[in-house]
């Protein structure tokens, strides 16, 4: 399994960013990559019927990919958690990310992220020991960072 873990101080009260992690709508904003001389991103939103909560299902569609993941941690204005598993003939996997925000001061909220991925047999497993899967979650774990930083200072 690769776990991939960063933590950095934001200029922004813990409500504040408690309310746009929240809203699944903003994590097109959150999960945004650049690629060359574009950009990727898919779009996210509660299941129908569903509110937020633990067991509630987010929806994840892009290009190429449409994913369910399922609320695993729900603590308003501390932590946040979502998992997905992936079953495909060649390429089967888990997935999970974790926010987990605390308070340093009245301005200033330290915010965690976790990254899980396991992959599950397959050619997905034998690349994975093959190739530096970890350097490109690396990436996307400090892009998911640093988009939360720049999200929650924007007016």
């Amino acid at each position: 399994m690769i776990t991939i873990e960063r933590s950095a101080e934001i200029e922004a009260a813990p409500d504040k960013i408690w309310n746009f992690i929240s809203d699944f709508g903003n994590w097109k904003r959150l999960t945004e990559t650049k690629l060359m001389l574009s950009k990727r991103s898919n779009d996210f939103h509660m299941a129908q019927d569903m509110s937020p909560g633990v067991g509630a299902v987010v929806v994840m569609e892009g290009k190429h990919i449409s994913m369910d993941w399922m609320i695993r941690e729900w603590e308003p204005n501390q932590k946040l958690s979502v998992a997905a598993e992936e079953k495909r003939r060649l390429a089967s996997y888990n997935i999970a990310v974790a926010i987990a925000i605390t308070p340093k001061t009245s301005l200033t909220t330290q915010g965690d992220i976790r990254f899980d991925f396991e992959p599950i047999g397959g050619l997905l497993n034998l690349a994975a020991s093959i190739f530096p899967y970890e350097k490109n979650f690396e990436k996307k774990v400090d892009d998911i960072l640093n988009n939360l930083k720049t999200a929650v200072l924007a007016p």
